[in-house]
């Protein structure tokens, strides 16, 4: 079963640790600029900052289509 609050909640778990991996990738660009002066590496760490971002509105958006799918599916189950 697709259509389950438990799918909405792992999509908007994943959604928030896509987001919490930006942390660890900032500080690691803050220490990488701070000591290597320019670093190819915060070029890749800028690029998964913006990947990270990017699912984590994906899965938060998924996260939200779902909700509504299981609220519609409930309704229609009432009523059939």
């Amino acid at each position: 079963q697709v259509f389950v609050p438990q799918t909405v909640a792992d999509l908007r778990r994943i959604g928030w640790l896509c987001f919490a991996a930006i942390l660890p990738l900032t500080c690691l660009a803050i220490y990488t600029e701070k000591n290597v002066a320019s670093s190819i590496t915060n070029l890749y760490v800028y690029g998964l900052i913006a990947i990270c971002f990017m699912l984590g509105n994906l899965f938060m958006l998924l996260g939200a289509l779902f909700a509504s799918a299981v609220s519609y599916k409930a309704e229609v189950d009432l009523t059939v």
